[in-house]
């Protein structure tokens, strides 16, 4: 059985899991952050 915790914090095994390869999973991240950082930002 997969322990998930290791999986959302290890990159190798999270784009293993989606089926994302290195670039669209780094594409997704990065759409992420900034994502995230529009949330906690001031408008």
């Amino acid at each position: 059985m997969i322990n998930l915790h290791r999986a959302l914090n290890n990159d190798r095994l999270l784009r293993a899991l989606t089926g994302l390869n290195r670039k669209a999973f780094d594409e997704y991240q990065m759409t992420m952050r900034m994502t995230a950082r529009s949330l906690i930002a001031p408008v």
